[in-house]
């Protein structure tokens, strides 16, 4: 039994001399948003922050961190401008990007659509935007904002939202993970919240509840529907296995 220990310890030890980042180096680059009306950020491993600022400028701040010297020479931020979009992005090495790690800060316009495509590493919007569709893997997503539409997916990682009100057609859904939506003005919606391995709870005094399933006899609520007094927007919430809240903002 000592001798397993010994052996899991040795292994453990590699593993993090291995795969730790001892080399990092920053980025930082301004553009001008003018004539842009969307922000594609893609990104393999790491988190992408995305906050609002004034004017018509967009500013990128990234810290890029590896185990090699070599590695962290080569990876790039690449800044691409076409007719009406911006896209942000690492560029990898001969496409080695294993060990690599890439964190994005990046301040916005509130004029912007933000299309955000990565697979491993939170996803944390803070800003008032036309839309978004975010996108990962492994990572929760967090979205605070005075409106929304869009949508958010992830597989392993729960989504949480804070907003004032809906405005558009707006889709939330995980296979491993919880969702929370707390919303103040939910009067223009009609919610759809389904999980399987969790429940479903709407404890909200301005949406009525119109439907309630359970999977299972005595089991909490497994697919719960809603609406507000004016409805015309749709509101998905799926999970296999997590819960799912709606509450006030």
């Amino acid at each position: 039994m000592r001798k397993k220990l010994i052996l899991i310890m040795i292994v453990w030890l590699l593993s993090f001399f291995l795969f730790s980042y001892n080399y990092e180096k920053e980025f930082n680059r301004q553009i001008s948003s003018k004539g842009t009306e969307k922000l594609l950020i893609k990104n393999v491993n790491g988190r992408i922050i995305v906050n609002a600022q004034k004017g018509n400028k967009i500013s990128i701040f990234a810290t890029i961190k590896t185990n090699s010297k070599e590695k962290l020479e080569l990876t790039k931020i690449k800044v691409i401008k076409f007719s009406n979009y911006i896209e942000v992005k690492p560029d990898f090495p001969h496409r080695r990007n294993s060990n690599i790690s890439v964190d994005f800060l990046i301040k916005v316009p509130e004029c912007l659509f933000l299309n955000v495509k990565s697979v491993n590493g939170r996803v944390l919007v803070d800003a008032n935007l036309k839309g978004v569709y975010l996108t990962t893997v492994n990572g929760k997503i967090l979205v605070s904002s005075k409106s929304i539409k869009g949508k958010l997916t992830t597989v392993n990682g729960g989504i949480k939202v804070h907003a004032e009100k809906i405005a558009g057609e707006l889709s939330l859904k995980t296979v491993n993970g919880s969702i929370a939506l707390y919303v103040s003005y939910p009067d223009n919606i009609r919610l759809k919240a389904s999980t399987v391995n969790g429940s479903v709870k709407i404890e909200h005094e301005k949406l009525r509840i119109t439907y309630k399933k359970r999977l299972f006899p005595f089991y909490s609520f497994s697919t719960i529907k809603a609406a507000g007094e004016n409805p015309h927007y749709s509101v998905i919430l799926s999970t296999v296995n997590g819960s799912i809240k709606v509450l006030p903002n």
